[in-house]
This record gives C-alpha cells, sequence and structure tokens, in this order.
C-alpha cells in the first residue's frame, strides 16, 4: 500500500471500500477541533449523511498510536487528538484513492520526535504564508516538530531593533507558533550563540566580540569575553518571546575560531574542548534557570572527547549530524548511548550547495541516521535543509527526500532487529523511493511525473569528479568563476553534466510549465545547464555569438529566478544569493 510514511500494521478484508462524498462526524470532546478541521480539507460533513467518522478513546495508546478501521464507517480509536490527527494523515491519502479494500491500521512512530529544519539565515527568509505551507506539508508526514536555523540578522530582536528590517517579526513567529500547535507540531527556536556569528561580528557595534585568527574570517564569539555572554543571553532572550517550545536549539557547532588568536593561550593551558564545554554549560545553565526550557546543541566538539562528553550537563540534548552517506552515525550514537546522553540524529535533505540536490546521498544518509537513532534509542530524528552558496535550490528540491525521511522515522520497521531493519536500505531504490515519488506528485506538485525527475535531476553529482558537495564539484567552481578564479573542474565533466542535465530539461518540457513547482525544477535544472556551460568556457573559450547566448541565458534565468524567490520569501538574504547571477554576467558582459 503506498501510504507515507507506511503504516506499521495493516490488516486486510475481501471486501472493496468505496469512500462517499459526505460523511457526518462523530461528537469529539472540543480538543479535537483541530482534527476536525483538518477532516474537512478532505472530506465533506454532512449532518445528513447515513456514513459515520466516529472517534473512540483507548487511554492505553501512547500519544501519536492510533487504530483506524476503515469500512462502510470509519472509526478512528486514540488517547487524544494527537493520534487521531495521525489517524485522518492516513485517511487523506487513503480518500485519495477513491476505492480501497476494507482495512484495519494499527499506526505508531518508531521515533518519537520527527522534525525539520530549514535554515532561513543563508539567503531564503521565507513568508510567514509560505512556512504555513511548509507546516501544512510537515502535519501530512507526521512530522511533530520544525525549526528554523538562525545565526544571521533574519528575525526581530528587541535589544538591536535597528539591525531588523524586512525579517520575521515575533508576532509573525507567534502566529506560527500557533499555527503549528493546531497541527500538533512543535515550533522549537534556534538560535546559533558560538560558531557562525560572522554577520554580526562584522557589524561594528560587535566586531571586537569576536575571535582574530592569523588567517581566515572573524566567525567565532569569544567565550571568555563577559560582553560575549550578555550578547548572546540578549538573543535568547529576543527569540523565546515568539516560541513556546519546551526545547531551544542552542547550536554552538563548529567554532572554527576557538584556540586561535586571543584564545589560543588559554584553550592551551584548559584544553580547548574544556574551555568550550565550560561556555556551553553557561549557556544552558542560562537557559535552564531563565527560561525553563531543554536545550539542544550540536555534538561536534562535544564528540572529540569522553571526558568533556560528561562534563556537559545531562539535561540537554546532544544533536549528532553528519551529511554524507558514508557519515557513522552508527560509531557516535554508540558513544552518546555510553555516555547516558539524551540526543537526535540529523541528516540532510542533501540539497545544500548543490542547486538541486545529491539523491542517492540523501538516501543513505537518512536511513542510516534513522537507523542508528533506533538502534541506540535516541530521542529524535532532525532532517535538515541548509542553505550553503545562497540557498539557491528551490524548496521543491526537498519535497520528496523529506517524504522519505518521514518514512524512515515513522516506520524504520516494526522488528527491532537491526539487520531486518536493514532491509529498508535494500528497497529503498524502488518501493519506498516510488512511494515517496508519487506522494509529491499527488499531494504537493499536482505534477505526475515530476518527482521521478528530480530524482534524476538531483543526480548529476554523480558525473562529477567528486560525490561530495564541496571540492570540485559544480556549484564550488561556478562560485570560483564569479570570483574571478580559474575552476579545478575539467571541460569534460562539465560537459558531461551538461549534457546529463540536458536531457532532464526535455523530460520536464513534457510537464505543464504553468505549474509552479515544474517552473522552479525547471529554473534550478537551467541553472546548472548554464553554469556547467561556464566552466566549459573558461576552458574552452566560445566564440562571441556564443558567449552572448550564454549571457542571455544568465540574464534570463536570473530574472526567473527573482521571480520564483519573491513570490515565497522576503527580499532579506536576497543578494547573497543571486549574487553568482550577477558576477558571472558582470564577467561575460566584458567579454
Amino acid at each position: 500500500m503506498c501510504i507515507v510514511p507506511q503504516p506499521q500494521r495493516v490488516e486486510y478484508f475481501d471486501e472493496e471500500i468505496i469512500f462517499e462524498n459526505e460523511y457526518r462526524f462523530g461528537l469529539p470532546t472540543a480538543e479535537y477541533q483541530p482534527v476536525i478541521k483538518y477532516l474537512t480539507n478532505f472530506v465533506k460533513e454532512s449532518s445528513e449523511s447515513s456514513n459515520v467518522i466516529s472517534f473512540e478513546i483507548n487511554e492505553d495508546f501512547a500519544e501519536e498510536e492510533y487504530l483506524l478501521k476503515v469500512d462502510k464507517n470509519i472509526v478512528i480509536t486514540s488517547s487524544g487528538a494527537v493520534g487521531a490527527f495521525r489517524a485522518t494523515s492516513t485517511l487523506k491519502q487513503l480518500v485519495f484513492l477513491k476505492k480501497v479494500q476494507k482495512q484495519t491500521i494499527h499506526d505508531f512512530p518508531d521515533i518519537p520526535n520527527r522534525g525539520f529544519m530549514l535554515d532561513i539565515s543563508r539567503g531564503k527568509v521565507p513568508t510567514l504564508q509560505t512556512l504555513f505551507e511548509y507546516v501544512e506539508l510537515l502535519s501530512d508526514l507526521k512530522y511533530n516538530q520544525f525549526q528554523l536555523y538562525i545565526d544571521n540578522i533574519v528575525i526581530e530582536y528587541k535589544h538591536y531593533p535597528e539591525y531588523c528590517e524586512d525579517v520575521l517579526t515575533i508576532e509573525e513567529l507567534r502566529q506560527l507558533d500557533t499555527y503549528c500547535k493546531e497541527r500538533f507540531i512543535d515550533l522549537v527556536p534556534n538560535q546559533n550563540g558560538l560558531g557562525h556569528m560572522e554577520n554580526w561580528l562584522k557589524l561594528p557595534e560587535f566586531k571586537h566580540l569576536g575571535i582574530v585568527p592569523e588567517n581566515g574570517p572573524v566567525n567565532t564569539l569569544n567565550p571568555f569575553k563577559e560582553e560575549s555572554f550578555e550578547f548572546v543571553k540578549n538573543l535568547y532572550d529576543d527569540i523565546l518571546l515568539g516560541f513556546t517550545s519546551p526545547y531551544i536549539h542552542i547550536n554552538m557547532d563548529e567554532p572554527f575560531g576557538l584556540g586561535k588568536g586571543e584564545t589560543a593561550e588559554l584553550c592551551e593551558q584548559i584544553g580547548l574542548e574544556n574551555a568550550y564545554v565550560q561556555y556551553l554549560n553557561r549557556v544552558i545553565e542560562y537557559i535552564q534557570s531563565k527560561h525553563h526550557k531543554v536545550p539542544m546543541f550540536w555534538d561536534d566538539i562535544a564528540l572529540r572527547s569522553e571526558e568533556a562528553l560528561s562534563k556537559i550537563s545531562p539535561d540537554s540534548i546532544a544533536i549528532e549530524w553528519g551529511y554524507e552517506a558514508e557519515w557513522p552515525f552508527y560509531e557516535h550514537c554508540a558513544i552518546l548511548k555510553k555516555a547516558n546522553r539524551r540526543f537526535y540524529t540529523c541528516p540532510s535533505t542533501g540539497t545544500f550547495a548543490s542547486i538541486t540536490g545529491r539523491f542517492d546521498v540523501m538516501l543513505d544518509n537518512v536511513e542510516a541516521a534513522a537507523r542508528s537513532c533506533i538502534t541506540f534509542g535516541g530521542e529524535g530524528f532532525l532532517i535538515t535543509e541548509w542553505g550553503d552558496g545562497g540557498h539557491q535550490q528551490f524548496f521543491t528540491m526537498s519535497v520528496v527526500p523529506l517524504a522519505f525521511a518521514a518514512s524512515c522515522a515513522w516506520h524504520y520497521n516494526a522488528n527491532n532487529d537491526c539487520k531486518v531493519r536493514k532491509q529498508l536500505a535494500f528497497s529503498k531504490h524502488t518501493k519506498i523511493v516510488q512511494y515517496c515519488e508519487d506522494y509529491a506528485d499527488n499531494f504537493v506538485f499536482g505534477a505526475k511525473g515530476l518527482g521521478k525527475i528530480l530524482h534524476r535531476a538531483s543526480n548529476y553529482y554523480l558525473v562529477e569528479n567528486k560525490n561530495i558537495w564541496c571540492g570540485t564539484n559544480l556549484n564550488g567552481n561556478v562560485g570560483r568563476l564569479s570570483r574571478g578564479e580559474e575552476p579545478f573542474m575539467d571541460v569534460d565533466t562539465a560537459e558531461m553534466v551538461f549534457a546529463y542535465m540536458e536531457a532532464v530539461r526535455k523530460q520536464l518540457a513534457r510537464l505543464d510549465s504553468s505549474n509552479r513547482y515544474v517552473q522552479e525544477a525547471i529554473c534550478n535544472v537551467d541553472m546548472v545547464v548554464v553554469f556547467s556551460k561556464c566552466v566549459v568556457d573558461a576552458h574552452r573559450a566560445y566564440e562571441t555569438n556564443e558567449r552572448k547566448a550564454l549571457l542571455q541565458d544568465l540574464s534570463d534565468i536570473k530574472e526567473r529566478f527573482l521571480k520564483l524567490w519573491r513570490d515565497k520569501n522576503k527580499d532579506r538574504g536576497l543578494e547573497l544569493s543571486i549574487k553568482t547571477f550577477d558576477n558571472l554576467i558582470l564577467r561575460y558582459s566584458h567579454k
């Protein structure tokens, strides 16, 4: 059965059921109003109908557990509204089929917390309406957490209003928080407070708070300065005005400057990991004592030392992250388990710094994260979409990865034996992925076949020199060209990428070009086609007319990109995302 995510247990009966156009709803308590509201999106309510959708209570069920009996009359059993809501998201997909076998579904998640984290700091800052649309998709896929990654000035900070133009306001965040609650999703605040702080540290008011290394950018706060801690307290105080979640993600990853510059001597004396843990614990203590939240933090520094890991406040959650197919989730989760740490695993949609994504890498990365989380008793699974390189990929590219991640996190395999769980890996390139592609086509894109084409578009990286996001990949090489540097990618590889994506473009041309998702896919695919031609030109100069055509293509794609961007996002961050276009256009305008 092609339900996404797959239910845990389904019992079929011989009789066939044709769904009615109208149903009379049972009379659940007021707590069920969000469930009824969701249900009326795809089933018409009529008090005159003889067909009933009723709700029953079983207090022994876990919060998200449900029993869905599909017959002439439909019965949903749960311990409360949350489980009933999860049942209706399954029912929505069954109703779409119009006719199914009579069946009983008993369902519940393998991983308690299943979240999506969207980077809004490296380019796109979605409008509130766009964020509402993302929440609708997440609720359909049975996610129960949503995070907006923040290290830039993209939300309203009450302490620093002079920098907060065209940002998400506190009131908008509160509206989003309410919208999520109505769909039983926890909107978790997310604010970095150590590394990745370059957008603050480049401002004159905060420049003195950064660690200045001998070489390299200033991107890390100096944790030994009291003023740095006061600044970070202000950031957390301000962001928490918009959220009601019991959690907060404080990040603290990749403090590249720590141990360098003015912090070198002290870190040498006490140890870099100890210096990090002292600061981390201080922030955790502040968050807990003032705001009574459970902090989450990235574990990349903590995992360097078992001693350091043991010193971190136990009332916090380690986020184990890695975005490659071969990332050692299993080994790292074993360490966290041994240390009695609460933890999440955190893979990626694979779209960052790639324009269209790296689909097969995503499959292995997500599967390993889910399996390791379940095996070692993790509390959550958090899939990320990063915006490295200016967030040039459209959200369209992340829809199928989100569906696949939901499949892994909700029902990896009902059997707890790890070897049996591995069965998903063997089938993921066929049945599970096909279900996710069909789901995207039917419930998101409204364009039959787009999911499968995006799968192919997201695998162009397989013909590049390296199957990793940095190094000699197309995106990195175009970045070099835009800065006036020569590309590392050889001409044969660039021509292979061009030919591969031209074939994908022809497939997209058969779909309805008025469909927004098709437009976004075409724009991203055209970007890869034109960028690969720029690399070819850097090695084997085109004729004058060909260069004029290339310049026109770049200008055309930039305009399409801008229009699609502004339909869904604020202008905040736009300059970063179109910088590559502008620099390449300038390059070819002078040739």
